[in-house]
C-alpha cells in the first residue's frame, strides 16, 4: 500500500473518530440540557399548583366557616357540612393538579417538603381553629425556599 494512501485513510479514519465522538458528545449534552429544562418547567409548575390549591383551600374554609355561621356567632348551633358545589369542584381540581405536578418533581426534599405542606393546608386553611396558621406559612416558605434553591442550582435540584 502507499504510503500517500495509507496516511489519507490514517487521516480520514481520525476524522471520522473525531466527528462521531462529538456528535455523542453533543447528543449528551443535549440530553441533559432538555432534561434540566424540565426540571425547572416541573419546579415552577408544581410552584404555581400550590399556590392555586393554597388559594382554593381558603375559599373552601371560608365558605365552610360562612355556611356553619362558625366565627360570627350565628348559626345556633346548626352544622351545616357543605359548600358551594363549584368551590368543591375547584378544590377537588386543583388538588388533582398538584398531585400531577408533585408525582413530577425529582428532587425528593422538594416533595416531602410539598407533602408536609399539604397535609397540614388541608387542615389550617379549611379549619382555622385545628392548626395554627403560622406552621401552614411557615411549610408554604419552606416549600418557595426549596423550589428557589433548586431553580437557581446548576443541577435544577435544591441543595442537600
Amino acid at each position: 500500500m502507499d504510503t500517500s494512501v495509507a496516511a489519507a485513510l490514517i487521516t480520514s479514519g481520525a476524522a471520522f473518530v473525531v466527528a462521531v465522538g462529538g456528535g455523542v458528545r453533543s447528543e449528551v449534552r443535549s440530553m441533559s440540557d432538555r432534561r434540566y429544562a424540565a426540571r425547572r418547567m416541573f419546579l415552577t409548575d408544581v410552584q404555581d399548583a400550590a399556590l392555586a390549591l393554597r388559594d382554593a383551600l381558603r375559599e373552601y374554609g371560608s365558605a365552610l366557616r360562612t355556611r356553619t355561621g362558625s366565627g360570627d356567632g350565628a348559626g345556633g348551633g346548626i352544622f351545616i357540612m357543605s359548600v358551594p358545589e363549584p368551590l368543591a369542584a375547584q378544590v377537588s381540581a386543583a388538588e388533582g393538579r398538584f398531585t400531577v405536578a408533585t408525582s413530577r418533581v425529582e428532587d425528593e426534599s422538594v416533595v416531602a417538603a410539598l407533602e408536609r405542606w399539604h397535609a397540614l393546608a388541608q387542615i389550617s386553611l379549611i379549619d382555622t381553629s385545628d392548626a395554627p396558621a403560622a406552621d401552614e406559612q411557615d411549610a408554604f416558605a419552606q416549600v418557595n425556599a426549596l423550589i428557589g434553591a433548586a431553580l437557581q442550582s446548576a443541577r435544577g435540584r435544591a441543595p442537600g
